[in-house]
């Protein structure tokens, strides 16, 4: 049961994602034929067609139970993890966004070390950010608070 709504949540994702990409202006690779919608859209069409395949084996999967485990309040977290990282992101920026959801979800991952949690939390958005800011020159949200 829990697989059927995570692949029905996905494939909403992917839906919206798709479609906000067709919203963004032209950029500097349509000189090449590939527009700055170009990889948003490729990576939400794959993660529709992979969560419709999700769905679909869940018809083949020999589930015993529909109850829900232990491991579904886990995935219900991290959903509503996902959902406030989406709307953070422009209020509060990349940055702060993406470090706090980063140690959330570790931490919901049960993760012990806390100096690792704290470790990645900060390195990997920090890197990220410095990547697309830097090497890339796109600009990441910066959020209206800040």
């Amino acid at each position: 049961m829990i697989d059927r709504i995570f692949s029905f949540v996905l494939c909403c994702i992917g839906i919206s994602v798709y479609y906000t990409a067709t919203q963004f202006q032209e950029g500097f690779m349509i000189d090449n034929g590939l527009g700055v919608d170009f990889f948003p859209k490729v990576i939400s069409l794959i993660l529709v067609i992979l969560s419709i395949l999700m769905f679909i084996g869940t018809f083949k999967a020999n589930h015993k139970s529909a109850k829900f485990s232990k491991e579904s309040k886990y995935t219900f977290i991290t959903i509503g993890l996902v959902i406030m990282y989406i709307f953070l992101i422009d209020t509060i920026g990349y940055l702060l966004s993406t470090i706090l959801f980063s140690f959330a979800v570790i931490s919901v991952l049960k993760t012990k070390s806390t100096r690792n949690k704290i470790i990645f939390s900060l390195l990997f958005p920090s890197v990220i950010y410095l990547l697309f800011t830097n090497v890339f020159k796109i600009s990441l949200p910066t959020g209206i608070l800040l």
